[in-house]
């Protein structure tokens, strides 16, 4: 394969490399003899290599820009357009590699009634492309890097099955489960994690770390006010009705080490059904799937000044003191780090498909010139 890498002058020659085997340990002698009940079965091993640029042709280089609205100084008493840079120069940019591995395993019961099918995979992405946040000193916010390696290991799982056939009825099933862990194996920079760009070795991509929130704000009892003078004593400054979080390394200061991880962005398993039912003429599928392990982070704009009611919440108030929202306080702004109230669990289930159709009989549209035809309502 002939490619141009974004951090040459010329062109390279590389190799990317795949290939299968499979063996249908099915229709050997020994299997379709002694097991009449086992209609398919299949062994398969891949391997592939696959290259990634993400990037533009000439991300590596500085880009100078010009507008003659923004980019424009003063000379011989006029304008003159002016040019900046763009984004910051990497001549060590280059494409990431991924390479997987696949073991797959497919298997048939009873002349096809029951289907499965199985998928084992590691995946191996080195020189992570992503967009990661750089020192200001450098002059800009972001840049494009090869963050490091990243590594998926994952099953997926199909299972197909014909529950209930006659000549007028039937009743088919699909199910599919699916479960991925991702983890940052190394970080180019040789660390161990990268908070400003929320990167751990060990952890996902998307991680979520933050501060954590305790169920409800800082009240009136004489628990919470005895604990609430020990953090006053360490220079913070909490009330009745303030945000309480967790000191998780009890010194009762909250600091960058009372930060842990939240959770992930991505569902750590998903799962989903559909089913067909089958009537003479008549069709009924109906499918559903969940995902599961995840965290969500929303935001619900709840402003918590006294002038703002953006919407309906349990406010804190000397009446009220067991919620979860501090209290309105006209003028005051909202406290730091209110962002960790805003994780939430991620897992649902959810019906996402009902399609009922007629098909009408071959006998009346023969006549004019159809095969096949079907009306249908679909509710998604």
């Amino acid at each position: 394969m002939l490619t141009v890498l974004p951090n040459s002058r010329k062109t390279t020659v590389g190799d990317i490399p795949s290939g299968s085997v499979a063996w249908a340990f099915g229709r050997e002698a020994f299997i379709s003899e002694n097991a009449s009940w086992l209609s398919n079965g299949k062994l398969r091993i891949s391997y592939g290599q696959t290259g990634n640029n993400r990037v533009g042709d000439f991300d590596y280089m500085a880009k100078l820009i010009t507008s003659d609205d923004v980019y424009k100084y003063p000379w011989n008493s006029s304008f003159t357009p002016g040019f900046h840079i763009s984004n910051k120069a990497n001549s060590q940019l280059k494409w990431e590699t991924t390479e997987q591995f696949d073991f797959g395993l497919d298997l048939g019961f009873l002349n096809g009634r029951i289907n499965l099918t199985a998928d084992y995979y590691i995946k191996t992405t080195k020189d992570l492309l992503l967009q990661a946040d750089v020192p200001g000193s450098s002059g800009f916010t972001s840049a494009t890097l090869n963050v490091g390696k990243l590594e998926n290991k994952g099953l997926e799982v199909t299972l197909e099955t014909v529950n209930f056939q006659t000549k007028d009825f039937a009743w088919t099933t699909s199910l599919q489960f699916a479960t991925n862990k991702e983890k940052i194996v190394k970080l180019a920079s040789g660390l161990k994690e990268d908070v400003a760009n929320m990167w751990f070795v060990g952890h996902p991509v998307d991680t979520f770390y933050d501060y954590v929130n305790t169920k409800y704000v800082w009240g009136y009892s004489k628990e919470d006010m005895t604990e609430m003078a020990k953090f006053n004593a360490n220079g913070h400054s909490y009330k009745p009705g303030d945000l309480r979080f967790v000191d998780l390394d009890g010194n009762y200061k909250i600091d960058a080490y009372d930060r842990t991880f939240r959770g992930q962005k991505m569902p750590k398993w998903t799962a989903g059904m559909g089913n067909t039912f089958r009537y003479k003429d008549f069709d009924l599928y109906i499918f559903m799937y969940g995902m599961f392990g995840h965290t969500i982070y929303c935001d619900p704009g709840v402003g918590h000044d006294g002038r703002m009611n953006t919407r309906y919440a349990d406010y804190w108030t000397p009446e009220n003191t067991q919620t979860q929202f501090r209290k309105p306080s006209k003028g005051d702004a909202d406290q730091p780090n209110k962002e960790a109230y805003w994780y939430n669990k991620g897992d649902f289930v959810r019906i996402s498909d009902i399609t009922l159709g007629y098909s009408l009989p071959k006998s009346i549209i023969k006549y004019a010139g159809l095969e096949r035809a079907r009306f249908y309502v679909q509710l998604q």
